[in-house]
């Protein structure tokens, strides 16, 4: 008898341990990057940062972040990953070539990721391509992105162009069914070769990008001036595209998951507030765009959302704090209030200005503790940007009233990724003067993690931070009238 209980002993020790092995084997997996030598003797010593997330979202990538990395370039770099369950993941893959990201048609490199994957990614002139296990749902998203990119580009082209707008609206329709259903073919041309979790991404991927080509070619149709439309024109138009539209629940668990589905709803929701508006995106109230996302959604397709404007358009909202204190009271989910806590800590008043560099024409550096005891407005533009030339002109009376006050500095900043590029704006006098101190974010351009950190996608952005450091304001003012200019004068002489 304890011959057979030894046994048992012996057997179930065995298959435990076997069983421990399969779960630990099961949160494993690995991205092996080769850039190739002729890119990295072009572009010099290169670092590579992969960053695991759980959910990504470009202007809040420090949100769900699991595990981050970090190499300099070779042959192969081999980044191993532990993977908490075996969930589908995200990965983010940059580096910078020749002063410019690594993208995929224009987009940052994130690339789904699940226990068990090992692919082997070659980024070369020719674009991306992958091997190894877990390597058909890369090579299917990179034909996805292909298919929807530059085909449907060519053929949006060609639509906008019809003068009939309800032909137009039908032709669109058209086209979008014809290519998602060449890609569910494609989709489906890898079978069992990619899991269900896996399939499940691709489609909700090819879903967002379907949208995105609608909205494109509604904004194409739109800046059509020799086709001008009347309102009930574009409410058909508009409708016929989008309306009606409404989540279904299944999709709500993948919105939560994505920032592609909510980027697109936010979208949707900023044509309806913008589609009779021509002058351009000042013009659209972002408060009351806040209130619809705040009133018209629920659960975590309304946590997404709030989250996702709140990211990226915060700087365009009235009463920051207090849009952030009934962001966090709407939401439902324990994350998304994590997400909205973390960008309040960031952005909300008072908060410490994060850590920055910038350089002058000659290379010198400045940091946060350069700016000490003064209250500093920085203007961040780039070369070619006509809205941030108009806001230079604008806030023209704005640092003539402060020339004499010897604590208040305006300090410029160019995002431009070459140095050439900032210095012919400089020469322009149509962004900066010589009376303030031009700046330069240096090689990364628009990328820079300080720039992103904030959320600043578009341009130009205005950050103002006092004496000690603290944050004042991240919004970018309106100052189309004089009480515009008189509010904006009164909130530095509030914080100074």
């Amino acid at each position: 008898m304890i011959n057979i209980l030894l046994r048992t002993l012996c057997v179930l020790t065995f298959l435990l341990g076997e069983l421990k092995g399969f779960a630990l084997e099961q949160q494993e997996a690995s991205v092996t990057l080769n850039i190739g030598r002729g890119q990295v003797g072009r572009s010099g010593e290169i670092q590579v940062k992969v960053t695991l997330f759980e959910n990504y979202y470009p202007a809040l990538h420090d949100w769900n972040v699991l595990e981050r990395m970090a190499s300099l370039a070779g042959d192969d770099i081999v980044f191993g990953l532990t993977l908490p369950d075996a969930k589908l993941y995200k990965v983010h893959i940059d580096f910078m070539l020749e002063n410019r990201p690594a993208n995929i048609f224009g987009e940052p490199i994130v690339l789904p990721i699940e226990s068990g994957d090992a692919y082997r990614l070659i980024y070369k002139d020719d674009g991306l391509r992958a091997a190894g296990p877990g390597s058909e749902k890369i090579n299917c998203l990179l034909k996805l992105y292909k298919k929807t990119t530059i085909s449907l580009s060519e053929q949006i082209i060609n639509l906008a162009n019809r003068k009939q707008f309800m032909a137009y609206a039908f032709a669109v329709n058209d086209l979008i069914d014809s290519v998602q259903s060449e890609a569910v073919s494609l989709l489906n041309a890898f079978g069992s070769n990619i899991s269900d979790q896996g399939r499940a991404y691709l489609l909700d991927f090819l879903k967002g990008r379907l949208e995105s080509a609608k909205l494109s070619m509604f904004k194409s149709f739109r800046a059509k001036k020799e086709y001008p439309l009347n309102e009930q024109e574009v409410d058909a138009l508009f409708n016929h595209l989008f309306e009606p539209y409404a989540l279904q629940e299944p999709e709500k668990s993948v919105l939560a998951l994505q920032h592609l589905r909510a980027h697109y709803e936010m979208e949707r929701e900023w044509l309806r507030a913008k589609r009779y508006l021509v002058e351009g995106i000042n013009k659209v109230n972002y408060d009351t765009l806040f209130l619809t996302i705040k009133t018209k959604y629920h659960g975590t397709v309304r946590d997404a959302l709030l989250l996702y404007m709140m990211a990226t358009d915060v700087s365009m909202l009235t009463d920051m704090q207090g849009k952030f204190a009934a962001s966090y009271k709407a939401m439902e989910d324990d994350g998304f209030k994590k997400g909205i806590s973390l960008l309040e800590n960031r952005l909300g008043k008072l908060a410490k200005v994060l850590p920055f560099k910038f350089y002058d024409i000659n290379g010198n550096e400045y940091t946060n503790t350069f700016f000490k005891d003064k209250l500093v407005v920085f203007d961040f533009w780039y070369t070619g940007c006509g809205a941030c030339a108009n806001l230079f002109r604008t806030s023209k009376p704005i640092r003539e009233y402060f020339k004499d006050n010897e604590g208040i500095m305006f300090v410029s900043v160019n995002v431009d990724f070459q140095q050439e590029k900032w210095e012919k704006g400089l020469q322009s006098g149509l962004y900066t003067d010589n009376c303030e101190l031009n700046l330069w974010v240096k090689e990364k351009g628009f990328t820079n993690s300080f720039l992103k950190s904030y959320g600043f996608n578009g341009y130009p952005r205005i950050l103002v931070m006092d004496g000690d450091g603290n944050l004042v304001s991240a919004n970018l003012p309106h100052l189309d009238t004089d009480q515009d200019v008189a509010r904006f004068i009164a909130l530095i002489n509030n914080a100074n």
